[in-house]
């Protein structure tokens, strides 16, 4: 079955992952503080370790590269946690310009709450020395495709990859850059044709545009790192078929024509991608020398005065301006100033410093902030609604689910601001919060379910009439559906598990035992002990189709 490959989808390995591993799984019981203490131990713990392993700290001089160790220096390794600090995933990504990172939408989505990105350093391998803590904010999603774009500043050497001007071709040759997890730390290349071009998508999403399928093994951990043809990005490696041992037997990538459309609307934000052909980026650019200037101006940031000599570096531009400073390369007083703001970055009113965001940005940015203003006024006239149900106070134990679906927007109160958590659920009331869960097209059947105990133009109807086309609601042998009847824990997870489309393993026993075995494995349920017979309720509800959707949108292994 063709699933994405959530670079999440493999847990770190080898002796640095399980040492990782076990500081942050230490995490998940602590206070606030305590976690802010564990993970300073954890940075501490990875930098002693890097400079074991490397001999010392990295110095942030980049080298002139080709265009394939451009592409090397380019990738990144990612690891991901969710919001208690457990290492959730793993995947790659890539630089397109300063501070700015593509990778897969589902390496960063689910569960995953704070993220860290270490550089490839010379020795191709993810350099401890060299990485960033970047949280949810920090990430952009492309919502026509599997990719997202990362805000990360790193001050040790890189690239930024160029891109070539078209899609590769059926029969060319291609190679995939990443950190699968069965090559631990070190960036793996696999090689491979292209064999045919696809929609776009996996069993459980599709998009509009198309994937190319690809003959080079895209393994777990692979998800999100770049595509090459001759140096050059051609897509972004994105899933694969696995065989019965979980292996990848071939791999799908975004074709970068799609990359370079959501590149354009990732434009338009304070993401400000810029083109290479305007980047000057050091990592793969040579300059040329130029005639020693005289004394600098004193005071003024766009003149400082060069750390090494008297011509001003990108080190100089970057001390005196931010991370948004680069030099100009002017060597006379009258030429104009030796440091300048990135073609993406804009001064600040003080003209002290680089902002992210072009000036047009800048500008847009303003015209937004007034508009905000006037917004948050009217916002402030109306009545503020509870932030949350009023019977489900911070302590309740089934929490986490609820405030899931009601963030996600599948999950309805009552007018009184009550959730009722104790109610027990009809068949059409629980259908209703699953297909919403999984965004069901429900416009994608007309044709009336059949039942004869079911009104079709009652606001159940849609849900199922959907439901009956795609085998997720049989009925009874009399032909009747009983949308009123309670749901009891038998019919629930099996409605759950084949609407979801999470797999199970006959084992025998009852019609029910498959999906109850696999729920007891996998804590699907709040309390394993629970009889199959006994009515759902409604916090039983919001807790399966969390379990389910949190482990489907993870890409979480599940025990059959």
């Amino acid at each position: 079955m063709l699933r994405a490959r959530a670079a999440a989808a493999a847990n770190l390995s080898g002796v640095v992952g399980d040492r990782i591993t076990k500081e942050v799984l230490n995490i998940s019981t602590v206070s606030p503080l305590s976690l802010y203490n564990v993970r300073m131990k954890i940075r501490l713990f990875i930098l002693t370790l890097a400079v074991w392993l490397n001999g010392g700290v990295a110095v942030p001089f980049a080298k002139a590269l080709d265009l394939e160790g451009n592409a090397r220096q380019s990738t990144v390794f990612i690891s991901s946690y969710d919001f208690r600090g457990n290492l959730l995933l793993r995947g790659s990504g890539f630089y397109v310009d300063e501070g700015i990172i593509i990778t897969n939408k589902h390496v960063v989505d689910g569960a995953a709450r704070y993220y860290r990105i270490f550089t490839t350093g010379e020795n191709g391998a993810a350099d401890f020395n060299c990485y960033k803590d970047i949280t949810r904010s920090d990430v952009k999603i492309n919502l026509d495709d599997d990719i997202a774009y990362l805000r990360a500043f790193i001050k040790c050497p890189h690239g930024s990859v160029y891109f070539a001007d078209t899609n590769p071709k059926v029969g060319e040759g291609i190679s995939v850059l990443g950190y699968p997890a069965i090559t631990g730390f070190s960036l793996y290349s696999a090689t491979g044709t292209v064999l045919e071009k696809v929609q776009g998508g996996t069993v459980f999403t599709t998009y509009d545009g198309f994937w190319l399928r690809t003959d080079a093994k895209i393994h777990g951990g692979n998800s999100g790192g770049p595509v090459l043809q001759n140096g050059m990005v051609v897509g972004v490696a994105v899933a694969s078929h696995k065989n019965e041992w979980g292996y990848a037997v071939d791999g799908y990538f975004v074709p970068v024509t799609e990359i370079l459309r959501g590149l354009e609307s990732a434009n338009k934000s304070s993401f400000a991608y810029t083109p290479q052909i305007r980047q000057k980026n050091d990592a793969y650019i040579e300059k040329p020398e130029v005639p020693t200037p005289p004394q600098w101006v004193y005071g003024d940031p766009f003149n400082p005065k060069p750390a090494i000599g008297t011509v001003a570096t990108k080190g100089d531009c970057v001390q005196s301006l931010g991370e948004g400073g680069e030099e100009t390369g002017y060597v006379l007083p009258n030429q104009g100033n030796g440091c300048r703001c990135k073609p993406s970055y804009h001064p600040n009113e003080e003209q002290t410093t680089c902002l992210p965001g072009s000036p047009s940005y800048a500008e847009e940015q303003l015209r937004m902030q007034e508009a905000r203003k006037k917004k948050q006024e009217a916002v402030r006239a109306r009545p503020t609604p509870p932030a949350f149900f009023t019977d489900i106070d911070t302590k309740h134990p089934y929490r986490e689910a609820i405030e899931w679906g009601k963030k996600s927007e599948i999950l309805e109160g009552y007018s009184d601001g009550t959730f009722r958590p104790e109610q027990e659920v009809n068949r059409v009331e629980f259908l209703k919060i699953l297909l919403e869960a999984v965004h069901a097209d429900l416009s994608s059947v007309t044709e009336p379910a059949g039942f004869r105990d079911t009104n079709e133009n009652a606001w159940y109807a849609p849900y199922v009439r959907y439901a009956k086309a795609r085998g997720i609601l049989q009925g009874y042998a009399d032909g009747t559906l009983r949308p009123e009847q309670q749901v009891n824990f038998a019919e629930a997870l099996k409605i759950a598990y084949e609407t979801v489309g999470t797999q199970t393993t006959d084992e025998g026993g009852e019609w029910y035992a498959r999906y109850a075995l696999h729920a007891r494995r996998n804590n699907i349920l709040f309390k394993k002990s629970v009889r199959m017979e006994e009515p759902v309720r409604r916090k039983d509800v919001m807790w399966i189709v969390w379990k389910l959707m949190s482990a489907k949108n993870s890409e979480r292994t599940l025990s059959l």
